[in-house]
């Protein structure tokens, strides 16, 4: 809640008190104690609104796609997880077809999240979450090629799996390796099309970027064409390291031996390439809070899904290898961040000011329920029936007085009015008991006087009456 929102609850506070003190004892105690019901109803309901208002879990939109839906699947499972575990903020997915249109759903506003590796669409502003996976980049000439290195591509037809998603990276290589003069010419290549299009050399090579896990490697290696001429070639991209720190979204990355294949070894040696980071991104306005707990969410997660999906295993802490926040691409989200390295906020740094203003509300609330409490209770004749108002209603039963007897009568009841405040004096403290008493006393006196000149009258009449003389007949 902002201050405004206090400086309101307090000024609505102050008013619903002004209004109390002005109905109190003009109201019936019947419909006093309504009005304090219904009140403590509407409180009570507020407070429930707000209660699962603050415990409801935030539910997050995240858009992803890929070729054969192993995104899509890992989102899934991700979420389903963390809902069973009742994790306070929530993932649902939004499938598109393609990963463009799910970079251009992120960046339009349609969702708050979106998994995509770092070099497609327009993605500024965006921030990390959590790294998912990194793919590798395969620069790979078939058995029996002659092309070892990047500058044996010039003058040759390259394929590129989903060459349209690899446009930066294509862009990229040519620039670095001035592809581009060199007549290399770059073709689309379908997946399922990868071995016919070495058997019938349309393509003289081949660029595929791909995580690095048995299922992706298997599936490689069943598309590239086997011959007599020995093992494909993997080709090093020796500029890894200057296009990783000029891009940023690329990362160099040494290729251990045998990856592709154990015998013979490809590659024979640690080989140079590219790899291709691939992350959960979210808006730049998203909460420290939310992005804290989506990070937790998503690790935990992780922990207990690792041994289902390899892919799982891949999910990490955004990558901080370069030397300042600022050299990132895509920098850490705040909360994300502040998980990773320790440094959330304690429980007092957290809630301090709930608490303070907590510890102010329920202190306004006791307040509130011992003046409800009185005023429900609140006795418009209390008043009159305090000692010194019945003292004083006497004084006109004592002027009415038709005898002595009615005389004696009221000073019995004077009597007991004052022996019962002795025994049981009213006042909150001795100087209000005191003041009281003061009061009683003075009263009294009145009413000694008002008997004595009572009694006189009463006198000077039965004398008056005893000295008329008989009228005769």
């Amino acid at each position: 809640m902002s201050d405004r929102d206090l400086q309101a609850a307090a000024v609505g506070a102050g008013i619903l008190g002004v209004l109390l003190a002005i109905a109190a004892g003009r109201v019936p105690r019947r419909l006093r104690v309504l009005v304090v019901l219904s009140l403590t109803a509407l409180a009570t309901a507020a407070g429930i609104f707000v209660y699962r208002y603050v415990t409801k879990p935030v539910v997050l939109t995240v858009a992803a796609a890929s070729l054969d839906g192993d995104a899509p699947r890992l989102l899934t499972s991700i979420a389903t997880r963390m809902a069973t575990s009742g994790a306070r903020v929530r993932l649902k997915l939004v499938q598109h077809d393609s990963p463009q249109n799910a970079v251009a759903a992120f960046s339009s506003g349609v969702v708050d999240l979106v998994a995509t590796r770092a070099d497609v669409g327009d993605l500024s502003g965006a921030q990390t979450i959590v790294g998912l996976t990194r793919s590798v980049v395969f620069v790979i000439a078939p058995p029996g090629s002659s092309i070892s290195t990047m500058a044996g591509l010039k003058g040759k037809t390259v394929g590129v799996v989903l060459a349209d998603l690899n446009r930066r990276l294509i862009d990229t290589l040519s620039k670095e390796y001035d592809l581009a003069q060199s007549h290399v010419k770059f073709v689309d290549i379908p997946p399922e099309e990868v071995p016919v299009a070495f058997k019938r050399h349309r393509i003289e090579a081949l660029i595929v970027v791909m995580p690095v896990s048995p299922k992706y490697l298997a599936r490689l290696r069943a598309a590239l064409p086997k011959g007599k001429g020995g093992a494909p070639t993997l080709i090093a991209i020796d500029s890894a390291g200057a296009i990783a720190a000029s891009t940023l979204f690329y990362e160099s990355y040494d290729l251990p031996a045998g990856t592709l294949m154990g015998s013979p070894e490809v590659p024979d040696d640690d080989l140079t390439t590219l790899r291709i980071p691939y992350y959960l991104l979210a808006k730049a306005k998203m909460s420290d809070a939310v992005g804290g707990a989506l990070a937790q969410a998503i690790m935990n997660a992780r922990r207990d899904l690792i041994r289902e999906d390899p892919l799982i295993s891949q999910i990490s802490a955004p990558n901080t290898d370069k030397d300042t926040p600022e050299d990132l691409y895509f920098p850490i989200q705040a909360g994300a961040a502040a998980f990773f390295d320790g440094s959330e906020q304690s429980f007092l740094d957290k809630y301090g000011d709930a608490l303070f203003y907590g510890s102010m509300v329920l202190g306004f609330l006791a307040s509130t329920v011992t003046a409800a409490w009185k005023y429900m209770m609140l006795d418009q004749d209390a008043a009159s029936r305090s000692a010194p108002a019945r003292l004083w209603a006497l004084l006109g039963d004592i002027r009415q007085a038709g005898s002595t007897r009615e005389l004696s009568g009221i000073s019995e009841q004077i009597d007991q009015i004052v022996q019962g405040e002795i025994e049981n004096p009213t006042g909150e403290d001795e100087a209000e008991r005191q003041r009281q008493l003061n009061t009683i006393d003075l009263i009294v006196r009145r009413l000694e006087q008002a008997q004595g000149q009572r009694r006189t009258e009463l006198a000077a009449a039965s004398t008056d009456a005893s000295q008329t003389p008989e009228r005769v007949g």
